[in-house]
């Protein structure tokens, strides 16, 4: 009886408050549907990792609800394979390099971004990996701070405006201590002129060991 009641309540709020496109595709996803997505491109930069191709619209759909909705059941459904990823690289890169620290760095948003939707997504997505990491890697999560408002990314047509809209907007808040390795989180890359903007930060306070990972390309 309960659970009929909750069914018909449930049925009664998504015919008040229809559910958007996005979420109501998100939820019809399965962890084996997931595996079935096209996967990214391998003309990603050097040290520049991604899960999927961006060009398949279930891919994007679950991007958007992250980037735009703070959607906690695409979160899951996607951080423990980029947690996967980023376990297999820091194994492998870590048996070859010492670091005395590892940390995980969110690509900042600029404060009228954040402000717009309510949270910063690439920190939301941080917060769920971290808890999927090994214990030794670090979250930072206000490492790199935006230093100029510039318009998003993806509402600039132009390439060439999409390459230099972003340089020289970052820069690193605080003193990177020596031997510091860190992992690098975006949602997307497309141009790569985001992450290459937070490698000329971090590398400019002293940091050498740089390893990007985003959702799709």
């Amino acid at each position: 009886m309960i659970i009929q009641l909750k069914n018909i309540l449930s049925t009664v709020v998504d015919w008040v408050f229809p559910p958007r496109r996005g979420e109501r595709v998100v939820t019809e996803f399965t962890q084996k549907d997931i595996f079935s997505f096209p996967k990214a491109y391998d003309n990603l930069p050097h040290n520049t990792h991604a899960l999927f191709s961006y060009k398949d619209s279930r891919v994007a759909s679950l991007v958007w609800e992250i980037k735009y909705h703070k959607n906690i059941n695409a979160l899951n459904l996607l951080t423990p394979l980029l947690a996967d990823l980023i376990q297999d690289e820091y194994t492998d890169k870590a048996l070859f390099t010492r670091w005395d620290t590892c940390l995980l760095v969110a690509v900042p948003s600029t404060p009228t971004h954040v402000q717009e939707r309510g949270y910063n997504h690439t920190q939301f997505i941080c917060e769920k990996l971290i808890s999927l990491l090994p214990q030794d890697i670090t979250y930072k999560p206000n490492l790199l701070i935006k230093t100029v408002n510039t318009p998003e990314q993806h509402k600039l047509k132009d390439r060439n405006l999409r390459l230099t809209n972003l340089k020289n907007t970052q820069a690193v808040a605080e003193i990177v201590p020596k031997h510091t390795a860190v992992i690098l989180i975006d949602d997307v890359t497309t141009t790569g002129a985001t992450i290459q903007e937070s490698r000329r930060a971090l590398m400019n306070a002293g940091v050498k060991d740089i390893f990007a990972f985003t959702i799709a390309h």
